[in-house]
């Protein structure tokens, strides 16, 4: 809410409204991404978009052929997480190892050796990558 611009403001503002955008991304549509979700409002359904899911599941991939990462792909790791646990509750279990593991590393850049405990919760990550990808009943989401 606001108030209508005057020509007689001591301070020049910008209008409320920002008719570009709007006309951009206000169409009425079924699937829109939000909040690097896609929603997709016919089906009641939210999925992670493919190039998420695949980068993601990449990155995965890389340290689980490895056994090796760094405290900094670590950390951007959890991050990737936890923005599924939005989606996923259930599964922010399976990132307390990795955070933990994650918080003990004494440098950003150094590689170390994953535990095996940790490249098990990694591998049941890319399952649940894969679910999210496929999406998720509206219905199912409890926040």
């Amino acid at each position: 809410m606001g108030r209508p611009l005057d020509s007689s403001d001591s301070l020049p503002r910008d209008d409320l409204l920002a008719v570009i955008k709007l006309l951009g991304e206000g169409q009425l549509a079924e699937c829109k991404t939000f909040t690097g979700w896609l929603i997709d409002t016919h089906c009641l359904l939210v999925s992670l978009p493919f190039g998420k899911f695949s980068v993601w599941s990449k990155s995965i991939q890389s340290i689980l052929d490895t056994n090796f990462s760094c405290q900094w792909d670590l950390a951007k790791l959890i991050g990737r997480l936890n923005h599924t646990c939005f989606i996923i509750p259930h599964a922010w279990h399976f990132t307390s190892r990795i955070r933990h593991f994650t918080d003990t590393l004494a440098t950003m850049r150094r590689r170390v050796s994953i535990p095996s405990p940790i490249l098990a919760d990694l591998r049941i990550w890319l399952k649940f990558l894969q679910y999210a990808a496929n999406g998720i009943s509206m219905n199912n989401i409890v926040f």
